[in-house]
């Protein structure tokens, strides 16, 4: 791992945590770093995997399992094959506020991200850099981003 890299564990879990949708998150220093422990109800992961949520597909197809009781297997199976539509309509939508507002840096985050998830990559982010921008950015580059995501959405 380098020094951009964090390390993520997230345990699907058959608890009861009160609330189908609740979930639990610890941070704990590792080596100079930060490990996030997130705890999730498997229904809740269930939930959202059948939404098309990408970041339950991301999970899936790039995560590494630690331990598997059969569980990874079965929510493979069930995944869609690509990002839900609304998903990718409502990065277009953040890029066009952030657009109107003027943050040309953000709205290019959200057109990039809307036009990998139209293209069925799921791996977005929420840091411009990730997402392999021009080294400039301007206007023409980012409204036919946004146009991307609206054409492709499928």
């Amino acid at each position: 791992a380098d020094s951009e890299s964090d390390l993520d564990l997230l345990v699907l879990n058959n608890l009861d945590l009160g609330s189908q949708d609740d979930f639990d998150v610890s941070h704990v220093p590792l080596n100079g770093q930060t490990l996030e422990i997130t705890l999730v109800p498997i229904t809740a992961f269930q939930q959202d995997l059948k939404k098309g949520n990408p970041f339950a597909l991301a999970v899936l197809r790039h995560g590494v399992e630690l331990y598997d009781d059969g569980c990874v297997r079965e929510l493979r199976d069930m995944a869609p094959p690509k990002p839900a539509r609304e998903a990718v309509l409502a990065q277009v939508a953040a890029a066009k506020q952030r657009l109107s507002r003027g943050d040309l840096r953000a709205a290019a985050t959200h057109a990039l991200n809307a036009r990998r998830l139209a293209a069925n990559n799921v791996e977005v982010s929420c840091h411009l850099e990730r997402l392999s921008p021009p080294a400039t950015l301007n206007l023409e580059d980012v409204e036919g981003w946004i146009r991307e995501g609206e054409e492709n959405v499928g």
